[in-house]
């Protein structure tokens, strides 16, 4: 079999195109749009197709360069950071410790419920956390990490390819539930109305806070050459600062990735730095701008988009019926937690049904399959503060609780 391999710059220039795609098609069939699936998913489920078809057809296999796309998540999290704050965060500190919890108890969940399944069908120890958080939640850079010493404790020869064809699962699954999640949560409920009625009121009564921004040139409220070039300038700052604390962090033997600790200097830096022009020309922190949005949709959309186009669906065909059956049941448990817990849990209105949202894309996906989610379902229904606040941070510290505690004391436990 061939390879042939796509460099860096033509494969972000392929996921921009694949976006564009996916938009025009959501744009052009109501029931995409009802389902509220994210352009980047429907986008790059096509193209991962016709990659498919290539490979069957030709014996050629297409081989992204995804550097570039790395790159793109550390920038979305830091336009999360950005638009966050400290005041902001206390705000939502009832709703991140109970989604904090729901986490931990989850993927703890997971991987009890997959190891039951596993000894249900007779299958090889040590399966259940590979088909458990260690894929699905943790998601293939995870399993990249975590499957070789699978391999050597259990003996499971073919970890590695469980464990990607797993998380190639997840991550087509968690993009397409979410949006229906959330819809069927708004609608059964009727929260599109409640959460209009909410807005409206919240517009009224900022009216004349928001005159007396624009007449102290604050926070702009449009898009325009300042505003855009102030935002690339603050993101790549903390993005810089993120990299000087990396490295002093790593000296003291704590690993954090680059996205997280330039989320957390973003959040720092929003806390401390005045809501005004720095400078009397141009120069303007942007806290919650239309520019930094734009920015964070862009970067989160291509992120995906080559995240989803570079998916290998022929690993799929090579899961067993029974390793198969087991990410279906996975799948159900992920639903039913979503819609008879975290909905419950999180106050039972608009902001919780796009928490579900997020929540069924990190469980079984990826945090940027969960995101991506709660922004197709903010576009059609209406923003919303807290889940953006909550979900990103929760997902960061998901990442951490997973790799540091749950899996090394799942096997410790096998």
């Amino acid at each position: 079999m061939d390879t042939f391999e796509i460099r860096s710059l033509i494969s972000i220039s392929i996921g921009i195109l694949v976006l564009f795609i996916g938009k025009s098609i959501n744009g052009n069939i109501q029931a995409l749009q009802n389902l509220s699936i994210p352009d980047s998913v429907t986008g790059g489920l096509i193209a991962a197709l016709a990659i498919t078809l290539v490979k069957w057809t030709t014996d050629i296999e297409v081989i992204f360069d995804l550097g570039a796309r790395d790159f793109l998540l550390i920038y979305f999290f830091t336009t999360v950071g950005i638009s966050s704050n400290l005041t902001n965060m206390r705000r939502g500190g009832k709703a991140l410790g109970i989604l904090l919890g729901l986490v931990i108890a989850f993927i703890t969940i997971q991987n009890i419920f997959g190891e039951w399944t596993v000894n249900l069908f007779g299958l090889q120890q040590g399966l259940g956390p590979l088909l458990g958080s260690v894929s699905l939640a943790g998601g293939h850079g995870v399993t990249i990490a975590w499957a070789p010493i699978f391999a050597k404790q259990f003996g499971i020869k073919n970890a590695l390819e469980i464990g990607i064809a797993a998380s190639t699962f997840g991550l087509i699954v968690a993009s397409l539930i979410g949006g229906p999640i959330a819809n069927h949560l708004i609608r059964k409920n009727q929260l599109n109305l409640d959460h209009k009625k909410e807005t409206y009121g919240a517009n009224r009564n900022g009216e004349e806070n928001t005159n007396k921004l624009a007449l102290n040139n604050q926070l702009p409220s449009e898009l325009d050459y300042n505003s855009i070039l102030s935002s690339v300038l603050a993101v790549n700052v903390c993005i810089i600062l993120g990299k000087i604390c990396q490295g002093f962090l790593f000296k003291l033997d704590i690993q954090l990735p680059l996205f997280v600790v330039s989320m957390i200097v973003g959040i720092i830096l929003s806390s401390i730095l005045p809501d005004r022009k720095i400078s009397n020309d141009f120069l303007i922190w942007p806290k919650q701008t239309a520019a930094l949005l734009l920015l964070a949709e862009l970067s989160l959309g291509t992120f995906l988009a080559m995240s989803i186009m570079s998916l290998q669906f022929w690993d799929l065909l090579d899961l067993p019926p029974a390793l198969l059956l087991i990410l279906v049941f996975q799948t159900i448990l992920s639903i039913v937690v979503n819609l008879y817990l975290v909905f419950p849990l999180m106050g039972r209105n608009y902001e919780s049904a796009v928490i579900c949202a997020g929540f069924a894309g990190m469980s079984i996906g990826s945090s940027a399959a969960g995101l991506a989610n709660m922004t197709a379902i903010s576009r059609r229904y209406g923003p919303t503060n807290k889940a953006f606040i909550v979900v990103p941070l929760i997902a960061t510290f998901m990442e951490i609780i997973n790799s540091a505690l749950i899996i090394p004391a799942s096997i410790r436990f096998l």
